[in-house]
């Protein structure tokens, strides 16, 4: 039986956006070439939530979902911050596989297919683990510092390094999502569920145009 016969799984790839019309064009484009590899085994839907940008981020973003339907786009009413983005995300993703991957590059889109082959064997939470960042050392101890603060204080542990840069399974984001919290912290609730995890250490990379926009959890 050929592939074109059989049911395709289907992968769902949330990417929060605010302010990046310098970067969202970039990104799509490398999307597509890091995705070429996959699209005859898999469905492949790229959701877009718009945090009310005030740019011509919105206006991008809907020219690329005219020249291809498996782009989605959500427009929140207000800027709700970046985890808020990933929930609503979550709520939205149809996939049998979940992934975060934010639209600055900083996080290689190249790196998904390795979590797709890791998924196909087994690994219920595939995570992106940060080795190396293109930034000054002072602020390279901050987030260090932070990190273990957090995890000192925090009532569930979680993984040193890691970020929202993940694949997870449909089962996991429904756990994810029985945690009713105002304050969401998708890496913590990730690390808190359980299941089979696996982390895949990479060297961050510099943003691929204009300047980062998030503050807070998103930009540690």
């Amino acid at each position: 039986m050929s592939i074109s016969n059989v049911k395709k799984k289907k992968i769902s790839v949330i990417c929060p956006i605010f302010n990046e019309e310098s970067t969202i064009t970039l990104y799509y484009d490398r999307f597509q070439k890091a995705m070429a590899c996959l699209k005859e085994r898999y469905q492949i839907e790229l959701i877009f939530i718009n945090n009310c940008s005030e740019d011509n981020t919105m206006p991008i973003a809907r020219g690329i979902h005219s020249q291809n339907s498996s782009v989605q786009i959500i427009s929140l009413t207000r800027n709700f911050g970046y985890q808020s983005s990933v929930l609503c995300g979550l709520n939205f993703a149809t996939g049998d596989a979940i992934v975060v991957n934010d639209v600055d590059g900083e996080d290689p889109p190249e790196l998904i297919p390795k979590f797709v082959e890791l998924w196909e064997k087994g690994y219920d939470i595939i995570y992106g683990k940060r080795e190396k960042r293109p930034e000054f050392l002072g602020l390279t101890l901050c987030r260090k510092i932070f990190y273990r603060f957090t995890r000192a204080i925090a009532d569930n542990d979680f993984i040193l390094d890691m970020a929202e840069f993940s694949l997870f399974t449909r089962v996991v984001r429904d756990e994810v999502l029985k945690t009713k919290t105002s304050f969401p912290f998708i890496r913590n609730e990730l690390a808190y569920v359980g299941f089979r995890q696996i982390g895949i250490p990479y060297n961050r990379e510099k943003r691929i145009g204009g300047k980062g926009n998030y503050i807070g959890f998103a930009g540690m």
